[in-house]
C-alpha cells in the first residue's frame, strides 16, 4: 500500500502537468515542508473514498470469477479468461492508462448490458 507521502507526490505531479503552461514545475522534495503537508493532508482526506472504491472493485472482479486486469504495452484491459481454451478469452475493447479505469470501464459497460 501507498504511503500518503507517496499518494500526495502522485497528486502533486498531476497538478503540475495541468500547470506546466503557467510556472516552471518545481519537484515534490523541493517544496516548502508547510506545503508538502498540505499535499500530504489532502491525500489522507481522499484515501478512504479511494480505499472503498477499490473494494467494489475487487469485489466485483471477485464476483466475475474469472475476469483478470493485464497490462499491455500501451494500457490495460479485462480479460475473461475460459479455463479450458484460450480462444474462447473475452477481452475488454480498449486500454486503459491505469488498471483501475479498466475495471471502471468494465464495470460500466457490464450495468449497461443488464
Amino acid at each position: 500500500m501507498k504511503s500518503f507521502e507517496q499518494i500526495a507526490q502522485a497528486m502533486y505531479r498531476k497538478w503540475q502537468a495541468a500547470l506546466i503552461r503557467f510556472r516552471k514545475p518545481m519537484p515534490f522534495h523541493q517544496l516548502e515542508a508547510h506545503e508538502q503537508q498540505a499535499w500530504i493532508a489532502a491525500a489522507q482526506v481522499a484515501q478512504p473514498q479511494a480505499d472503498a472504491r477499490d473494494a467494489e472493485r475487487l469485489d466485483w472482479l471477485v464476483c466475475e470469477g474469472n475476469a483478470v486486469v493485464q497490462e499491455g504495452s500501451v494500457g490495460f484491459w479485462v480479460c475473461w479468461i475460459d479455463g479450458e481454451n484460450s480462444a474462447r478469452d473475452e477481452y475488454q475493447l480498449g486500454e486503459y492508462p491505469t488498471a483501475r479505469e479498466a475495471i471502471d470501464a468494465a464495470i460500466a459497460a457490464a450495468k449497461e448490458n443488464k
